[in-house]
């Protein structure tokens, strides 16, 4: 089981102090999130961190691009900006809320697949009410439209807690276990998983064994299409019990 820490986690703490958390705890991947934190603001410790030292140690890199509108135009900078540093860092994907408006599925298409083309795009499903492709459905109907330059998914397990309410489809969502198997059994390529838990009512982030959501089920989806793919726990305090747990299933 290949265990993973995001900077997210913990967003007061310098992002080269994180990285040598996650070295020292022996984590086998790191995610580096862009949320306030900006390329340009990576200093000289971080650039060490993220290239040399997790190189060293043997650690994968993804990295989670912002949340943000890109029909804005100093948005779309920024996108382009993260992309290219997460080439540049050789990170194995960059995970992505896809937005289901058409002009800004035309600004990942064309300037974010066609001119990085090394750069691997995966797109995690949304938090209902926040935004399109929380299903398992929604998921499938966005890699029959965009799969021709998306390179895969990441599933969160608290997203896909939260679809069950989206009034839509509330008579076709699955479980958070049963979701994955359906994705998986859909065909879609699986980059990673984004870990923590809830109990259906908001985005907490909680650890595991603190919400409802089915993890030893998740493992299960896993085991049946024989898949290993990096486990980003997404919160801080608890983190320790969550990786107990995990590596437990």
């Amino acid at each position: 089981m290949t265990i993973a820490y995001q900077n997210a986690l913990h967003p007061a703490q310098p992002l080269a102090a994180f990285i040598n958390t996650a070295l020292a705890e022996r984590v086998q991947w790191f995610e580096l999130f862009f949320d306030r934190l900006r390329p340009a603001d990576l200093t000289a410790a971080d650039r060490q961190a993220l290239g040399v030292d997790l190189a060293s140690a043997g650690l994968g890199l993804s990295v989670h691009a912002p949340l943000l509108d890109y029909r804005r135009s100093e948005n779309r900078e920024i996108m382009q900006e993260v992309a290219a540093c997460s080439q540049r860092l050789g990170a194995a994907f960059l995970v992505v809320h896809l937005p289901e408006i058409e002009a800004s599925s035309r600004f990942f298409r064309e300037e974010l697949a066609a001119v990085f083309p090394a750069l691997k795009l995966s797109v995690e499903n949304a938090r209902h009410p926040d935004g399109h492709y929380s299903t398992g459905f929604e998921l499938i109907e966005c890699f029959k439209q965009h799969g021709s330059w998306l390179g895969g998914c990441t599933f969160d397990s608290g997203h896909a807690r939260l679809a069950g309410g989206k009034p839509e489809t509330a008579k076709q969502v699955c479980p958070a276990a049963a979701m994955l198997g359906q994705i998986l059994a859909a065909g879609l390529p699986l980059c990673s998983l984004h870990i923590h838990d809830n109990k259906g009512d908001q985005d907490n982030h909680l650890p595991v064994g603190c919400g409802d959501i089915d993890f030893s089920g998740i493992a299960a989806a896993l085991r049946r299409h024989g898949l290993s793919v990096p486990m980003v726990i997404e919160h801080w305090d608890g983190r320790e019990e969550s990786r107990k747990q995990l590596e437990g299933l």
